[in-house]
Parts: structure tokens; sequence; C-alpha cells
């Protein structure tokens, strides 16, 4: 109510609207080695559970700057995560 003397009604009363989080750009830049890894890597439960090519051929789609695989990326990466905490007993940062 406070927000409506100072705003205009349609700021105010508009539908709340997430925080989109930038992991498109993350992925091919801050994160991607270790995404690479995590997803590829020897100790992989994703990599020996997979096409280990497959999985090398949507991060290399995405490295390409073409195409955003950020969700198969993202639901890869939850799952290696996911399987880390509960099944190998390691958990990681």
């Amino acid at each position: 109510e406070v927000a409506r003397r100072y705003l205009p009604a349609e700021i105010v009363d508009r539908k709340k609207v997430g925080f989109r989080v930038p992991l498109d750009a993350w992925f091919r830049s801050s994160l991607r080695d270790t995404v690479r890894e995590r997803l590829t890597g020897s100790g992989s439960f994703v990599a020996a559970t997979f096409d280990k090519k497959a999985i090398e051929g949507i991060l290399d789609r995405h490295d390409s700057g073409r195409f955003n695989e950020e969700s198969r990326i993202w639901t890869l990466m939850s799952l290696e995560v996911w399987h880390e905490v509960f099944f190998s007993g390691r958990t990681s940062a």
C-alpha cells in the first residue's frame, strides 16, 4: 500500500515476475569447465549412465553460441549433484 503513494498502478498491481538467472551465459563462461568435467569426467555418474558423446554434443552445441541448451545442461547437472549427494556419500561446493 505504501508503494501506491509513489508508483503508478500498472507497476503496483502487475503480476509478480521471477528473477532470471543467466545460466546460458554462465555455462559458456565461468561454469564451462566445471560443467564439462562434472558431466563428462571419469567419475561422472551422468557420463557413465548416458551416451558420453551425446552429452559432449549438447555441451559443444551450447558452447557454439548458436543454441541454448541451458535446460538440458541444468537437468544433467542436477542429476549429477543429486547422485553425488545421495548415493556417493560425497558433497561438493
